[in-house]
């Protein structure tokens, strides 16, 4: 699971899941999405809360 995560792999954990992730018009078309910065996002909530 955490490789899939890591690496943006969709996968099911159970069946009616797995039959959503294939039957999804979505799995068809192209997907951007943001890729975040964690420890920079890490450190900004740790500025905001010093503040």
């Amino acid at each position: 699971m955490r490789i899939a995560q890591v690496y943006d792999i969709p996968f099911a954990l159970n069946r009616a899941s797995a039959d959503f992730l294939i039957s999804s018009p979505l799995m068809d078309e192209e997907y951007e999405h943001d890729v975040i910065n964690f420890k920079r996002s890490v450190e900004e909530r740790a500025e905001e809360l010093k503040e």
